[in-house]
């Protein structure tokens, strides 16, 4: 697995949430939680670990975020098979 790293050179929140499809509206509403709560001083950095969130609730989640510069959402696949790599 490639290591991760920060998205933002300044004042980063790196926020990380595991979830397959089945729980991506809930996490949209979190996602909106965030952003109801967030300070515009800040920048979140959302990374999704999973192993099968839709193209589609992809889009939707981005969506969310796409006229905000200071929120970031990037999705990394987690290969099951090999989930010893995480450790």
């Amino acid at each position: 697995m490639k290591k991760i790293t920060p998205i933002f050179k300044k004042a980063n929140n790196a926020i990380v949430l595991a979830f397959n499809d089945d729980f991506a509206k809930y996490a949209a509403v979190l996602i909106q939680s965030i952003l109801n709560h967030s300070a515009e001083s800040h920048c979140y950095d959302i990374i999704i670990l999973h192993s099968f969130v839709s193209k589609e609730n992809q889009t939707k989640l981005l969506s969310m975020v796409e006229d905000c510069e200071n929120f970031s959402i990037r999705f990394i696949t987690i290969d099951l098979e090999n989930m010893d790599e995480l450790y």
